[in-house]
């Protein structure tokens, strides 16, 4: 495992599990711990967890996509603070515009080079920063359940969204059924 020089440390959760409390986590062993209390707590609900890098900065924009392309940024995001432990910053990275920018180019290169991906309908493309490359990153991508809540400012955008959605599905189940 590779020694993470952001934040130092990583952390181990299960999915959907947005805002959770985390343990940042020094070493294999304490990784591995980590795991194997999962699997024995979750194991028959879960069937995987995420190992990701604890990163200094928390901040997190969840970029909502649609059929391949970028519609807007969703909620801002951040992971839980770590209990007293001063890692709970929070500061925005990058425009709004370069953070879709490379949204989008995480999805394209996803979709390009991973052909069973189905990147149809709802995708989100979760970005943070990492301090020690000094780079914006995809923290995870989402479908199906990914939350595609809107600013205020972008609410329309989340409606038009859903009316698209809409008439997706409604096309698809048509063209199953016909």
């Amino acid at each position: 495992m590779k020694e993470n020089k952001d934040g130092s440390g990583h952390i181990v959760k299960m999915p959907f599990t947005t805002n959770q409390k985390y343990q940042c986590l020094n070493g294999f062993d304490k990784v591995l711990k980590r795991i194997k209390k999962l699997h024995q707590d979750y194991g028959q609900t879960h069937q995987y967890c995420f190992l990701q890098a604890f990163l200094e900065n928390k901040m997190e924009y969840k970029v909502v996509c649609f059929d391949g392309q970028v519609q807007y940024i969703g909620e801002i995001g951040h992971s839980a603070r770590v209990g007293g432990s001063g890692h709970s910053a929070r500061r925005k990275f990058k425009t709004p515009d370069e953070v879709k920018s490379f949204a989008q180019e995480a999805l394209t290169y996803l979709r390009n080079n991973d052909p069973s991906v189905c990147a149809n309908g709802i995708f989100r493309v979760d970005v943070m920063y990492c301090k020690y490359l000094d780079k914006m990153i995809v923290n995870e991508f989402e479908s199906l359940e990914a939350v595609i809540s809107a600013s205020p400012t972008d609410f329309n955008k989340e409606v038009r969204l859903k009316d698209k959605m809409a008439d997706m599905y409604f096309h698809e189940l048509e063209r199953c059924l016909l």
